[in-house]
């Protein structure tokens, strides 16, 4: 073993900071087969994990103007809609309606509860 005297530098290798051109080999840098291998399987796990993330955030994005898009619907839908609102009839007989409206009127596709 050598050991490394006071004069000599200790150089930390980063190789994700060096051009594929200038990154060591992995046999230069001690890794033996089994290193190299793990070091490619970390790799492609990280970049896999990315991947994921970026579909999940486009994923999001989908579902989020989906949910405003059903958001915009429903309001339309609950302006034509009314639940339980008293009402008179053309005959002059109150009741509560539950259903769809037109002009504030009941439209004919709902229920009519009267007393």
């Amino acid at each position: 073993m050598n050991p490394i005297s006071d004069d000599e530098d200790e150089t930390e290798v980063s190789i994700d900071d060096m051009d594929q051109s200038e990154a060591p080999s992995m046999s230069t840098l001690g890794l033996g087969h089994s290193q190299q291998i793990e070091i490619g399987r970390t790799s492609k796990v990280k970049q896999l994990r990315e991947d994921a993330v970026n579909m999940l955030e486009d994923l999001l994005a989908d579902k989020m103007e989906e949910v405003s898009i059903l958001q915009e619907q429903l309001a339309l839908l609950s302006k034509h809609n009314v639940r339980e609102t008293h009402m008179v009839d053309p005959y002059g007989d109150s009741g509560i309606y539950t259903g769809q409206v037109n002009n504030e009127k009941p439209h004919g596709k709902g229920t009519s509860r009267f007393s």
